[in-house]
């Protein structure tokens, strides 16, 4: 269930929004003979907008979310849920934010610079084995994490990224227009701290760099 509002202004576009979630399972408690169906809420809220910075042509952007079992609807899909030590549902909390600008240099063409981050919160328990369960488990071995092809099965912590790029009207007639676009993204990766196998501590990060280019058709436009 989502619920937004928004209002626009002589000094940009501002909106809040509200989001509600239900998760529901089939769980078989500890001790008990019989399953039984469970529900968790989860949601967040956050808000967004859209200034002009002394000119139309130059825009100032962001928004930003806050929450538990929000995960899906960003741009990494953080896991939206995991088990506490009952086996019942619990939602991940999580942030996420972005901020960038929109330039209109010409009517032609649109630039545009971004930053965000995306963070999870521990939803962890310690078993009667002694070991952790959940998300952001602090005793995982990412012994693998440092080795190439090796197997890592570290938990998402946080992810900074960077972009920048722009989209170029090339041709606009009554068949259509033709657009052409470039844009470069970095992402910095980092999980949640684990162990060497050895009793040493491992904080596994990893970056990534993509660069896009897109040329498109839009038919009919007038």
């Amino acid at each position: 269930m989502v619920l937004k509002g928004a209002v626009d202004t002589s000094v940009g576009h501002y909106e809040v929004f509200g989001l509600a979630r239900w998760f529901r399972s089939v769980i078989q408690s500890p001790g008990a003979a019989h399953t039984h169906k469970d529900t968790r809420f989860g949601g967040g809220v956050g808000g967004g907008m859209t200034v002009p910075l002394g000119t139309p042509k130059l825009q100032l952007a962001g928004n930003v979310i806050a929450g538990e079992g929000i995960g899906r609807y960003g741009p990494t899909l953080i896991p939206d849920t995991t088990f506490n030590s009952r086996g019942q549902m619990t939602p991940i909390p999580e942030i996420r934010g972005a901020l960038g600008l929109i330039g209109h240099p010409t009517s032609s063409v649109l630039l545009y610079l971004y930053g965000g981050v995306e963070a999870a919160g521990r939803k962890r328990f310690t078993a009667a084995d002694g070991n952790q369960y959940g998300y952001g488990v602090g005793d995982l071995n990412l012994a693998g994490c440092d080795v190439e092809f090796g197997t890592c099965n570290a938990q998402t912590r946080t992810l900074a990224s960077f972009t920048a790029g722009g989209w170029w009207h090339l041709l606009d007639g009554h068949y259509g227009s033709v657009m052409s676009g470039l844009q470069y993204t970095y992402i910095r990766k980092f999980a949640f701290s684990g162990n060497d196998g050895f009793g040493n501590s491992v904080n596994p990060a990893t970056t990534g760099n993509t660069v896009y280019v897109t040329f498109r058709y839009l038919p009919f436009q007038q």
